[in-house]
């Protein structure tokens, strides 16, 4: 086996929390915490994948933050909304085109 050079995306099923919480827990160990058999290192010793996913949580959400990637420009937009004056730069160049299309459509019916 090759060692890998750079990080890999890998398919997954992403999993309701609220209608499928078992499986969201086993997803998430599976993603983003060490285990080599799924039998036997998923549940290692707990009653359930929650109570383990409880247990390494830290670990899980330390390695969650390295794939998943938040913009701050993103977030920013979503909870302040875009910025007032990005309208006036919109109606600005909408209106310089409007001329263009005026100008070319004036020479046109001059022909």
């Amino acid at each position: 086996m090759k060692k890998r050079g750079g990080d890999a995306v890998i398919r997954y099923r992403k999993f309701n929390y609220e209608s499928d919480p078992s499986n969201w827990y086993r997803a998430k160990l599976m993603l983003y915490y060490l285990w080599y058999n799924e039998d036997v290192d998923l549940l290692r010793g707990y009653s359930t994948y929650e109570e383990h996913y409880n247990n390494v949580h830290s670990i899980i959400t330390s390695n969650e933050e390295k794939y998943n990637f938040v913009y701050v420009d993103d977030i920013d937009v979503n909870l302040v909304g875009p910025p007032e004056h990005i309208c006036d730069e919109i109606a600005l160049s909408t209106e310089k085109v409007d001329h263009v299309l005026f100008k070319r459509a004036a020479k046109c019916l001059q022909k």
